[in-house]
């Protein structure tokens, strides 16, 4: 609010008018180019569509700070959008952090669902959990060149391919600064729109110093 768009957000929101659509989309920019938002974008017409949203994270820490901008990004929306403010769960698998394993059934609340690749998967291969994916309306993938990574890169393709092959699909989202052929993306999740740009907007770099008594974390 009180602020212009992106370049990469205004081609999403603006000329491709990802809101009233419902085409899978890729996106690749620069770091801090917008895309997290164009993201969120997707997850957010998910919910006022009635339907869960899933984020994947690459990494445990990174999904942890994404639900935790998610939940903040939440209580800030109007309440005209969504009277009851939508849910954010973190679903990992990681005992320490939601008392869960990678085998758990998938969570029972939440409207949207910050997860990693891999408990995705688990969750996807289960039959006792196709109403649960029934429910989802989209899969945003985040860092999505890690397709090509050849530890990790299968994992995440069956994913896709899994939710592509779905009766009914659910729409799919696949964000990336380092993409080497979005093209081929693109034609592998037709019908597909495609958000490419350089611009980015400037790091900046801070250093904090501590007073006595005050703990970083803080």
């Amino acid at each position: 609010r009180g602020q212009t768009l992106r370049p990469v957000q205004s081609d999403a929101l603006s000329r491709l008018k990802i809101l009233e659509s419902r085409r899978n989309l890729v996106v690749c920019a620069p770091t801090n180019s917008g895309k997290s938002m164009v993201g969120y974008a997707l997850l957010m017409s998910a919910v006022q569509l009635g339907r869960r949203a899933v984020l994947l994270e690459p990494l445990r820490a990174l999904a942890q700070e994404q639900a935790e901008s998610l939940r903040e990004l939440m209580g800030a929306l109007p309440e005209s959008l969504f009277p009851v403010r939508p849910s954010v769960i973190l679903s990992t698998g990681d005992y320490r952090l939601e008392d869960e394993v990678f085998s758990s059934p998938p969570p029972s609340t939440g409207e949207i669902i910050v997860a990693t690749p891999e408990r995705f998967d688990t969750i996807l291969r289960n039959p006792d959990n196709e109403a649960w994916v029934d429910s989802v309306g989209t899969v945003v993938v985040d860092e999505a060149h890690l397709l090509s990574d050849l530890r990790r890169g299968p994992t995440l393709e069956n994913v896709v391919a899994t939710m592509l092959s779905r009766p009914a699909p659910s729409r799919l989202g696949l964000l990336s600064a380092t993409m080497g052929s979005p093209e081929r993306l693109q034609e592998w999740l037709a019908p597909c729109d495609l958000v490419q740009s350089s611009a980015r907007t400037a790091l900046r770099k801070e250093v904090w110093a501590l007073e006595a008594g005050e703990k970083a974390d803080e």
